[in-house]
């Protein structure tokens, strides 16, 4: 909590103690799944492999949806050797312990290494940098690389580092099981330059359309409106979707956190996704009646507020991963 960006709740003693006891009922039911591990025999060790995998892919996703705003190295080592020993704490579990678990080499966290969806087992992001990137096209199942060139406008450079490694590999897999995701994060660190390739590879692989808007300090909400209303089409009686035969719509909202404030600290433009996320509507602005969109993902990026940036509300925020 100390480490956050934005300062969380203080947690009583009761809530710690209730978040510590589903850390220990999630490795139980891990503890569960990996006594079919303990049978003898080449079907025995496939089984127990496939556990371990899915021990490894656990403490993966425990490591970035409890840890993802940590800042320091301290606080994320921290993390990883909680959920290491409770992890370990299962005999069952322990009795799995293989060359790839558990992960961590001294100083480092569970954060500076992915799970390689080939062999089960940990590996560094740092190793993607050095060669050619495993994943789609590539050789293993780990995630891929940003390629590092120049768009053929001219437009800028992306390099390939650990931060945008990472947040593009787990970016794309929350987009491809269509969940909002925003990025966070300051000028010129690739926020955008990361979303449209995610976007561009899910519109190939899956045939989705998309659309982009970049928000600004004047944006009205009737023009935002507008600008959504542009991509849908009406499917049936007061149902509306993504035109033509795209299956899904993927619209990149960009700096999220531009739009003002009104009078009494609100910032309409954002209400207005806020009742699309939490209620999967709009309203008319014509008859005033209610139009439900579907097949509909929204995804983010926004500025660390400074200057004219202000920082959504926690009310849409939460919609967003």
């Amino acid at each position: 909590r100390r480490e956050a960006r934005e300062e969380a709740e203080k947690l009583g003693s009761q809530q710690v103690g209730h978040i510590a006891g589903r850390a220990g009922v999630a490795t139980s039911t891990l503890s569960q799944l990996s006594r079919q591990g303990q049978r003898g025999g080449e079907a025995g060790r496939a089984r127990k492999q496939a556990k371990t995998e899915v021990i490894n892919l656990f403490l993966m996703a425990a490591a970035w949806g409890f840890g993802a705003l940590l800042l320091s190295t301290e606080a994320k080592l921290e993390l990883s050797e909680l959920l290491i020993r409770h992890a370990g704490e299962q005999p069952e579990i322990a009795a799995l312990a293989t060359e790839a678990f558990p992960v961590p080499l001294p100083g480092m966290s569970l954060h500076d290494n992915y799970v390689d969806f080939e062999t089960g087992g940990w590996k560094r992001w740092d190793g993607l940098l050095a060669g050619p990137a495993p994943g789609e096209g590539g050789q293993g199942g780990g995630p891929s690389a940003p390629v590092a060139g120049a768009a053929a406008d001219g437009g800028a450079i992306l390099i390939p580092t650990e931060d945008t490694l990472r947040f593009a590999f787990l970016s794309s897999q929350l987009v491809r099981r269509e969940m909002p995701v925003c990025l966070l994060g300051g000028t010129g660190t690739g926020k955008t330059s990361i979303m449209k390739e995610i976007l561009d590879k899910a519109g190939e692989a899956a045939g989705w359309s998309q659309g982009q808007l970049v928000l600004s300090a004047t944006i009205a909400t009737r023009g935002l409106q507008g600008f959504l209303e542009s991509k849908l089409e009406k499917q049936r009686m007061g149902i509306y979707g993504p035109k033509g035969p795209a299956k899904k719509l993927v619209c990149f909202l960009d700096d999220l956190g531009m739009p003002a404030r009104e009078k009494y600290g609100a910032q309409p433009p954002l209400e207005l996704l806020r009742a699309l996320l939490g209620e999967g509507g709009l309203y008319d602005l014509k008859t005033t009646r209610r139009k439900r969109v579907i097949d509909v993902i929204l995804v983010g990026a926004m500025g660390i507020p400074t200057g004219g940036r202000s920082f959504p509300t926690n009310r849409l925020l939460r919609h967003f991963s």
